[in-house]
């Protein structure tokens, strides 16, 4: 229900775009020749190389041109990004935050519920006026978050620079408006809208509040075959990562036949 759910929205974006005003925005350009990573109709490139989705982990790393810093879960930590892989299913990962960010010791990413810093332990422990957390409490959970740290699924360094989506920038200081500013500038690109997964009895569908949650695109055209699903999720207003993936095979046949 989930796959039907995300592909008839990507149907519907385009409507929704065309009577959608968005706000004014003064605009500054932005240089996409020295972006790093480009994602288009077909996939994605970093320095201008293609990336393997559905290949193992050994041909990523010959085209991101490093060793997986964390092999088991397939990080990067020096370049920020990061990928998960099902049989010949891959989801790249574009981190523009994590543990060591506000909302990473807060236990608020989505990846890391379970990770919270000391001091945020202690402030949300408080009676009377004082934490029920003592000085020493407080170092040990920080001790044990230094050891467990590598286990989550985000990277020691956060993702640098410019993100190429379509001819359209992304940057981590970017909210969900100016992001979707920039595409609308290019007269010929869908804004990201709200991928509606949540279960809080409200239809935020195609909404771009840009609060929480995930916000998606997918590709124009289709590329070898493919079409890619491109994702922004968003935590308190700030871009915590981008996630793009091939369409498997049965949702590709469920957009077809919708699309007929």
């Amino acid at each position: 229900m989930k796959k039907l759910l995300i592909i008839t929205l990507s149907l519907c974006t385009t409507l929704f775009t065309n009577c959608q005003q968005m706000p004014n925005k003064d605009l500054a350009t932005i240089d996409l020749k020295n972006a790093l990573i480009t994602i288009d109709d077909c996939g994605v490139l970093y320095k201008g190389k293609r990336l393997p989705f559905g290949k193992p982990l050994k041909e990523w790393e010959k085209a991101l041109g490093q060793k997986s810093s964390r092999p088991e879960i397939g990080m990067f930590d020096d370049l920020g990004v990061g990928l998960s892989a099902v049989e010949d299913e891959t989801d790249f990962y574009i981190f523009f935050t994590n543990l060591d960010s506000p909302e990473g010791k807060a236990g608020k990413l989505n990846f890391a519920a379970k990770y919270e810093s000391g001091e945020h332990i202690a402030a949300r422990n408080m009676e009377g006026g004082k934490s029920l957390i003592s000085d020493e409490k407080i170092k040990e959970f920080n001790k044990e978050n230094e050891l467990t740290k590598k286990e989550f699924f985000y990277p020691f360094k956060t993702y640098q620079g410019v993100v190429n989506i379509q001819g359209a920038p992304v940057k981590g200081d970017m909210d969900l408006q100016t992001i979707n500013a920039y595409r609308e500038q290019t007269e010929k690109l869908d804004i990201f809208t709200f991928w509606d997964r949540n279960v809080n009895s409200k239809d935020e569908t195609l909404t771009t509040k840009g609060e929480r949650g995930e916000y998606f695109q997918i590709t124009d055209k289709k590329c070898g075959g493919k079409l890619y699903r491109i994702v922004l999720f968003f935590t308190d207003y700030k871009l915590e990562y981008i996630m793009v993936s091939s369409l498997s095979k049965s949702e590709m046949e469920t957009y077809d036949e919708l699309r007929k």
